[in-house]
């Protein structure tokens, strides 16, 4: 699994090592290789970071590139953020940012899960039409959207941090999900 660090947490890449993926740590701005290590690169890891996420122009772009885009990917906070960036959707800025360990992410089975969150922009649901992400979570406080999925279901995306557990663990089914379409594509 490439992981594009835009201040990712050292937290996500035990989640991913814990769960026996192999991992390699790129910059935010680099080009995914199709290869490493003599092995194909299976998957994308978007990871967390601070600030506006409309500043983080080489990452949108790469995540446009079509060998890029043809992997399983999974995006964290900032992560989940540009995906939606580079599929054409928008972002805004909170008038108050989500901080806290304990932020609510509906899902549209009804299942909630509490999750930590640190950020000050959110992703505008109304921009996800032409995109082919729709809203896999919603934040049932403010109708912000917390979970982004496609389609086809390469791509999950979670505004939350799966990996961030003050408490129960729960969370963790979201990296489950992520490394079993990585390990179908290997």
């Amino acid at each position: 699994v490439a992981v594009l660090d835009c201040g990712v947490k050292a937290s996500i890449l035990r989640a991913l090592l814990d769960r026996g993926a192999a991992v390699l740590r790129l910059p935010f701005d680099a080009t995914v290789p199709d290869r490493w290590e003599g092995r194909r690169i299976d998957g994308l890891l978007v990871g967390n970071g601070p600030g506006d996420p409309a500043l983080l122009a080489p990452t949108i772009e790469e995540l446009r590139r079509p060998s890029t885009r043809a992997l399983p990917t999974l995006g964290i906070c900032l992560g989940h953020q540009l995906l939606a960036l580079s599929r054409g959707g928008r972002t805004f800025k909170l008038k108050f940012g989500h901080r806290g360990q304990n932020k609510t992410a509906v899902f549209p089975d009804g299942r909630a899960l509490i999750v930590s969150e640190n950020h000050g922009y959110a992703v505008d649901p109304a921009s996800l039409g032409p995109t082919g992400l729709s809203a896999w979570a919603t934040n049932p406080d403010d109708g912000t959207v917390e979970g982004l999925r496609d389609r086809s279901g390469r791509v999950l995306a979670l505004q939350g941090h799966p990996e961030g557990h003050p408490g129960p663990q729960e969370a963790g089914f979201v990296f489950d999900l992520f490394l079993g379409k990585v390990r179908r594509r290997a």
